[in-house]
């Protein structure tokens, strides 16, 4: 019997021994063929998603620039009770693919994103296509509670393209559907330090950069494609010697309404939160 595999670009064929055969003779001779496809880049199925604290990355948060007044998540979201601004940043950054919530101390407390929260969905909305919660709308400050949205930001844009296809070079992970999911998969795999995002016109996927064969921690070399886009995790260094566009946000942002805004209260009527 001989099996014929074809991996991207390239077909070998092999015997019933497991001996790649050497000649078109030894194909045509056989009685059987049978053909099967090897992924050079094995995909990671659910893996990934356990959250990984690195001493090596940091990740830092500021209020939502396109939502300055106050606005809290009102479906999607997971209720993580009465925390402080860090706090809830921090269970956000455990919580795979949130990348938005709202807190502020307020009585509606930490609210992180959690996609298909269906407990706390009750108008029915689909997700996000973006994995994050739906906002109450900031114009109508009373469905806020006082809160403020903010946006985690523990990675960040590098360059149009797509981690390269050449072996040992990424990890393909095909349940990581958003840019959000995918940076979330990277710091949850110790090593990485980059992905390209299967977001927009993108048909590549996700894709994370693994470790060298020492170990070490690396980016993926890229390709070059408009339609795709690469990221790099922001380094813990980067709160020291940050170039201009992460030395900005180097510091968490408060709300600035209040000074006593980041700290936790008691709620002046109970919530019905899950």
């Amino acid at each position: 019997m001989v099996l014929v595999v074809a991996a991207l670009d390239t077909q070998v064929t092999l015997d019933s021994a497991g001996n790649v055969a050497q000649t078109k003779e030894e194909v045509v001779d056989s009685s059987v063929v049978r053909r099967a496809t090897v992924q050079l880049h094995p995909d990671s199925s659910n893996e990934h998603k356990t959250h990984v604290m690195r001493s090596d990355l940091t990740y830092v948060y500021k209020e939502l620039e396109a939502e300055m007044q106050p606005s809290a998540c009102e479906s999607h979201f997971e209720y993580k009770g009465l925390l402080s601004n860090d706090q809830c940043a921090a269970e956000c950054h455990k919580q795979f693919g949130c990348t938005k919530f709202s807190a502020g101390g307020c009585t509606l407390g930490c609210r992180i994103s959690v996609p298909g929260k269906l407990t706390n969905n009750h108008d029915n909305k689909d997700a996000n296509p973006d994995g994050q919660c739906y906002l109450s709308d900031p114009m109508v400050s009373s469905n806020a509670g006082g809160c403020i949205a903010f946006k985690l930001i523990f990675f960040r844009y590098e360059a149009p393209g797509y981690c390269k296809d050449e072996a040992n070079n990424f990890e393909r992970v095909s349940h990581a559907t958003n840019k959000a999911e995918c940076a979330h998969a990277c710091k949850n795999l110790a090593g990485c330090k980059s992905f390209s995002s299967p977001d927009g016109l993108c048909m590549k996927g996700c894709r994370i950069s693994k470790p060298d064969a020492a170990g070490t921690g690396r980016k993926c070399t890229t390709t070059p494609e408009p339609a795709c886009e690469t990221y790099e995790m922001i380094s813990a260094t980067s709160r020291t010697g940050a170039p201009a566009p992460l030395a900005a946000l180097a510091s968490p942002v408060a709300p600035a309404s209040t000074a006593a805004a980041a700290a936790p209260i008691a709620p002046t009527a109970p919530a019905a939160q899950k």
